[in-house]
């Protein structure tokens, strides 16, 4: 039997006059294909994992109540493409909102229109910022800090008239300006974050001397050691080393076309 190479034989617009799904597959390439659908789906369920104890531990620190801005994440994904997937920021987001209501809290969305966090200080003042500018300095009180903290400090003093509508979002500067001394007192310092870092299991203090309390029913297992791992059941043999980095369909060599 000859194997054909070459690009498919096609017809005068293109389309190939044989299916893919008619190609005769070598044994190799059926077994690199389901390495590379069990390395997809392995790194897809360890993503979700990570979202959802990234989430769990964000509700024991923060409370139950969170406030995130109404964005499209589609529009990331557009501007930004691989580094936007790799993060999956939309499977977090319902992660938190998952956690959250399973905590007897809600996780709302305040939309950017109304509210303007990262235009605005913690004075009331707006302070104008372009996408590359990741410093907030506010010209009017002098406050300098990283943007990003400055908003998450806005989000605090966000207010709802229907916490089920973003529109409805509105920025109180005067709970924001109560932030405003403990900001003057560490924008000089290191930037340590104030979140409780107590481990609830072996007790040990974190920078900021507070504690956390974990939820209940919502305990972390310590992770087990390699000695105390054990593996049952048929092991696959991977060709990692060997196998090809993507599956060219037209050009595969291991690809047997009639």
């Amino acid at each position: 039997m000859t194997t054909p190479t070459g690009a498919r034989v096609a017809n005068k617009a293109g389309i190939p006059k044989q299916a893919y799904r008619r190609d005769t597959l070598s044994n190799t390439y059926r077994a690199t294909r389901a390495d590379h659908s069990a390395d997809s789906r392995a790194a897809s369920q360890a993503k979700q994992a990570h979202a959802k104890q990234f989430a769990a531990q964000m509700i024991a620190t923060h409370g139950a109540n969170l406030i995130v801005e109404d964005c499209n994440i589609g529009t990331w994904a557009r501007l930004r493409g691989k580094g936007t997937h790799l993060f999956s920021p939309g499977m977090l987001i319902k992660a938190l909102e998952q956690e959250a209501k399973a905590s007897g809290g809600q996780l709302s969305r305040a939309s950017t229109r109304t509210t303007a966090m990262s235009q605005h200080c913690l004075c009331g003042q707006p302070v104008p910022k372009t996408l590359a500018d990741r410093v907030h300095n506010s010209p009017n009180c002098g406050l300098r800090a990283d943007r990003d903290l400055i908003s998450a400090s806005l989000a605090a003093g966000v207010t709802f008239t229907d916490a089920a509508d973003p529109s409805t979002a509105k920025v109180d500067y005067e709970l924001a300006k109560n932030l405003r001394s403990w900001w003057e007192a560490h924008q000089d310092a290191p930037a340590w974050s104030t979140a409780p870092t107590t481990s609830p299991t072996t007790g040990e203090t974190g920078r900021d001397g507070s504690t956390t309390m974990p939820l209940p029913g919502k305990q972390t297992a310590a992770r087990p050691t390699p000695e105390q791992t054990t593996h049952s059941g048929r092991r696959r043999n991977r060709r990692a080393k060997t196998r090809p980095k993507h599956l060219a369909r037209q050009h595969d060599p291991l690809r047997v076309k009639s």
